[in-house]
């Protein structure tokens, strides 16, 4: 814009009065004009980076999305694989998880197979995420507890006998338990601390 309005005080020497009145009108003109390619101009780039402040939000929660996607897939996929394996056992086989709650540490259920649920006469649905004390006497519960949090606090394994009441006959058993620690590789915090509890139980 700034060459064109050059351009136009080049001529007006050669320019009658006439002339330079209507040169005059028609540089309010091409002020106007310029004001509101300016201000256009200024709009447009208002919308473009607005769009591009919207897009780039909307690129981010996609990839938030796809990502959580992921990580569901990867933690569905990975209870799949472990609900299979456990389940092969014969023997009831127990997943617990370790969690912090109220600063007390707790070991919910994460996945129990087919024969813990038949040993025990209680549903998979029912178990998971629920705690021992919330299913078992209070004796029961703290053995299992005891037994847990010591191979969490220690990071180890342990097998020995562990007796606790049957909850089918409410008669007192004895059976030798492999606890032991453990983190699965997968990213997912849901699942980064796992106990497996395997128990040999004569029927």
């Amino acid at each position: 814009m700034g060459i064109i309005v050059a351009a136009f005080f080049t001529y007006m020497g050669q320019l009658d009065s006439n002339d330079v009145k209507r040169l005059d009108l028609v540089m309010e003109d091409v002020k106007l004009l310029r004001n509101l390619v300016e201000s256009a101009n200024k709009e447009l780039t208002e919308i473009r980076e607005h769009s591009a402040q919207k897009d780039l939000k909307i690129a981010q929660l996609t990839m938030q999305v796809e990502a959580l996607k992921a990580i569901i897939g990867r933690e569905v996929n990975l209870n799949d694989w472990l609900q299979d394996d456990i389940d092969a056992s014969p023997f009831p086989v127990a997943i617990k998880r370790i969690e912090d709650i109220n600063g007390v540490v707790q070991f919910p259920t994460y996945l129990i197979n087919n024969a813990f649920a038949q040993r025990f006469g209680i549903s998979k649905r029912r178990y998971e995420g629920k705690t021992s004390d919330e299913i078992f006497s209070a004796t029961t519960h703290a053995v299992f507890y005891e037994g847990n949090k010591y191979v969490y606090d220690n990071r180890t394994w342990r097998l020995q006998d562990e007796c606790f009441e049957d909850p089918t006959s409410g008669q007192e058993v004895c059976a030798p338990v492999l606890r032991y620690y453990t983190t699965l590789p997968d990213g997912s915090p849901a699942i980064k601390k796992i106990i497996f509890v395997g128990m040999d139980i004569e029927p």
